[in-house]
């Protein structure tokens, strides 16, 4: 599925790639299983954002504090888009 790649760093200095595939301004669902405790998220070169996992989902990743103030809480679910779907650069 796609997604965004991104980078947690653990608490101990680990790096681990991770794909984001749905971010809103409190929290993140990854493709896989995030790691346990605090870190800090690299979405690309953007970052860090402090995350914590979420107790309730495996794969999601609360923000400390919102990452944007604007009210939308659902920026962007990754789909498979075509090549003509895509803005051009």
């Amino acid at each position: 599925a796609p997604g965004i790649p991104g980078e947690i760093r653990t608490h101990n200095g680990a790096a681990v790639q991770v794909r984001i595939v749905a971010l809103s301004t409190d929290y993140c669902l990854l493709g896989d299983y995030a790691p346990e405790g605090a870190a800090e998220l690299w979405l690309g070169a953007i970052g860090p954002f402090r995350v914590r996992r979420d107790g309730s989902r495996a794969d999601r990743l609360v923000f400390d504090g919102s990452i944007h103030p604007a009210n939308a809480t659902h920026l962007f679910a990754a789909t498979a888009t075509s090549a003509s779907q895509r803005p051009a650069a």
